[in-house]
């Protein structure tokens, strides 16, 4: 499977599944909603997005913030591996950033994760129809809508 296409069908089983999500952690009493959110997305995000787009033993990045509760790393599978890849987004370059304004260009950005996106900031609850991404330094973050991004892998 093609990253591009794995992203996006990650972004649509975050719609399609979330509604069912708030109920679950809520209920959890040994644990915080954040590490049992961290946890669910980063274990789906294995399952529909590395296994299928990488061959096996290779990994990515954490999504998001990956685990937060793991003492041996941030992942479910491979836990203190380093990842083998980096995933870029590249969005059209006509495409505006809807955090500030400013066109894509020629430009190829540091993925962290799909957000929503709704008066004027970010959020981690659906629609998931953003791209949350930053520079190299990590300090610019920038929010491309999906639909007008590209994805490729880039070996470490």
């Amino acid at each position: 499977m093609f990253i591009t296409d794995a992203i996006r069908a990650f972004g649509g089983f975050l719609d399609y599944s979330w509604g069912t999500l708030n109920p679950v952690i809520a209920n959890k009493q040994y644990t915080s909603n954040e590490n049992t959110l961290a946890e669910w997305l980063q274990l789906n995000w294995e399952l529909l997005v590395v296994q299928p787009s990488l061959p096996a033993g290779n990994v990515l990045p954490v999504y998001g913030n990956g685990l937060l509760v793991c003492e041996d790393g941030s992942r479910i599978t491979a836990p203190a591996v380093v990842p083998d890849y980096i995933i870029y987004a590249v969005p059209a370059e006509e495409v505006r950033d809807v955090l500030h304004h400013t066109k894509a260009g020629k430009g190829a950005f540091r993925f962290s994760r799909l957000v929503g996106f709704e008066n004027g900031s970010y959020s981690n609850k659906p629609p998931f129809a953003y791209v949350l991404t930053h520079d190299e330094t990590g300090s610019m973050e920038r929010v491309w809508p999906l639909a007008q991004v590209q994805f490729v892998l880039q070996r470490v």
